[in-house]
């Protein structure tokens, strides 16, 4: 008698279900991650039609210059960034002592200043607590 030779079946593991596990650890991820939000300095930029022209005193305005290298200057003397926070801090703690307004802080700069000089300088100027602050590039540094 002929013996029947059974065929062996191939043991694999099945990959039908793949795809499925694979979108569920997709969706898994996705929901479970956190995603970091970033801050920015908040700024409220008028509108060039409905923003009356005020006069305004020199005295009432500290001006900062940031320029190509790193280099800053205060009201047009040279200083470090460290300089910038405490000066505007006691500058604007002596005008509300008189019963003034805070200081306007105007950032200027130069077109060919690296990115990181405007933003360091916003930094102190934001630490210092001021929320009088325009933004202008730098003309003919």
């Amino acid at each position: 008698m002929r013996q029947r030779r059974r065929s062996r079946a191939v043991r694999e593991i099945p990959q039908a279900s793949l795809p499925d596990l694979a979108f569920l650890l997709l969706i898994f991820f996705i929901t479970t991650t956190a995603f970091a939000v970033e801050q920015g300095l908040p700024l409220v930029l008028p509108s060039a039609r409905r923003s009356p022209t005020l006069p305004v005193l020199p005295s009432e305005v500290l001006r900062i210059q940031g320029f190509p290298g790193g280099r800053v200057q205060l009201d047009d003397r040279p200083a470090s960034l460290a300089e910038i926070a405490p000066l505007l801090r006691s500058r604007n703690q002596a005008r509300l002592a008189q019963g003034q307004s805070e200081l306007i802080v105007i950032v200027q700069t130069h077109p060919q200043a690296e990115y990181e000089t405007m933003v360091s300088i916003l930094d102190q100027v934001r630490a210092a607590g001021s929320r009088r602050v325009a933004l202008q590039v730098l003309e003919g540094g």
